[in-house]
């Protein structure tokens, strides 16, 4: 319903009032209502929920921000990080373009593929370029292993919200199977 109170755009206490009262006074306003059981334990299960994913993008959030901090080159997309592959890169080093580097060429491109067979190689020599550049870059050695070491933890955090968001949904359904 829309009603043209004037045409001031100026808002005054005086008008409110009436702009309240306008709807009331034709049956539209809006009714607090009570649930039963199943109705409102619903609204707190999506509640929490709603609470477990939006952990889930601020972990995520964080965790790339912590990776572009630590390795400003690397140019690979979500799919890539929160897969196999960036996984190995993650756990085996960091995601550290200084560990990368330090093994060298060969031993990296050696160890990615023996650990993650699908990967391609033009992906393991493009991470690696990536790292050597980032090297020029980024963070010195002592502050890319705390970096490193605080995206290992943080890591962790999508992961266990996606299973509680698992959990939340699977409570969900419950309630209508009883």
């Amino acid at each position: 319903m829309r009603v043209i109170e004037t045409n001031d755009t100026g808002k005054t206490y005086i008008k409110y009032p009436r702009v309240i009262f306008t709807p009331a006074r034709i049956g539209k306003t809006l009714h607090h209502r009570i649930f039963e059981a199943p109705g409102s334990l619903l609204r707190e299960w999506n509640t929490v929920y709603d609470n477990a994913d939006q952990s889930v993008v601020q972990s995520k959030c964080v965790i790339h921000s912590l990776i572009k901090r630590l390795f400003p080159d690397f140019s690979m997309k979500k799919d890539f990080i929160y897969g196999k592959s960036g996984k190995i890169l993650l756990n085996g080093y960091g995601s550290d373009p200084l560990r990368v580097t330090d093994v060298g060429e060969y031993s990296f491109h050696s160890t990615m593929k023996s650990l993650s067979p699908r990967i391609r190689e033009r992906t393991v020599t493009k991470i690696y370029e990536q790292a050597r550049m980032s090297v020029k870059r980024g963070p010195g050695a002592r502050q890319s292993d705390l970096i490193s070491v605080n995206l290992l933890q943080r890591f962790e955090g999508p992961e266990c919200n996606l299973l509680r968001r698992s959990e939340v949904r699977k409570s969900m359904k419950s309630l209508f199977l009883l």
